[in-house]
C-alpha cells in the first residue's frame, strides 16, 4: 500500500513539473491570450510608437513577390532566410528596413512605411496575434500595455 502511494505521487510530481515546463515554453503565448482576454478584444488604437517596426516579420513567398515588385529591389536585398523560414532584414538599429523616420513639420520624427500598400499580413494584423485558433494580443505593443494599464485602473476603481 505504501509503494502505491509513492507511487501515486511521483506521478503527480511528474505531471506538475511537465505543466510547469508547458508554462514556461509557452509564457508569451499565454501572456497574449490573458491579455486578450482582459481587454475583453478591445483593439487599442496605434500610438504610432514604431515598436512593432523593431519586431520579427516573417514573410510569404507571394508577400515576398509583392514587396519586390512594389519596392523595386530583389528579393536578396531584403529577405533573410533560417531554416526555410523568411524574414524581412533589419537596419543597424534593428529597425525593419523599409522603414523612413522623416522630420515632420512641427519637428518631431514621423515614422513610415515605405512598402505600407503592400505590408506583409504580420505587419497588417499586429498587434493582433492568434495562437491554436485562440486570439490574443502582442503585450509588447505601448497601446496595448497602456489599454492594460487604463483597464486595471477602471476595474479598481469599479
Amino acid at each position: 500500500m505504501m509503494e502505491l502511494a509513492i507511487l501515486i505521487i511521483c506521478f503527480l510530481a511528474m505531471i506538475c513539473a511537465f505543466a510547469a515546463v508547458i508554462a514556461f515554453a509557452f509564457k508569451n503565448e499565454i501572456k497574449a491570450i490573458r491579455t486578450y482576454r482582459r481587454l475583453k478584444g478591445h483593439i487599442p488604437e496605434c500610438l504610432r510608437c514604431t515598436d512593432c517596426c523593431r519586431k520579427t516579420v516573417t514573410v510569404s513567398s507571394q508577400e515576398v513577390e509583392n514587396i519586390s515588385a512594389a519596392s523595386g529591389m530583389k528579393a536578396a536585398e531584403f529577405v533573410k532566410s533560417t531554416m526555410g523560414i523568411k524574414y524581412l532584414r533589419r537596419d543597424e538599429h534593428g529597425n525593419c528596413i523599409f522603414q523612413d523616420i522623416v522630420n515632420g513639420s512641427s519637428g518631431d520624427k514621423i515614422s513610415h512605411c515605405r512598402i505600407y500598400p503592400v505590408r506583409p499580413a504580420a505587419c497588417r494584423r499586429f498587434p493582433r496575434l492568434k495562437y491554436w485558433g485562440i486570439p490574443g494580443l502582442d503585450w509588447r505593443c505601448r497601446a496595448v500595455r497602456q489599454a492594460q494599464i487604463e483597464n486595471h485602473r477602471t476595474e479598481k476603481d469599479e
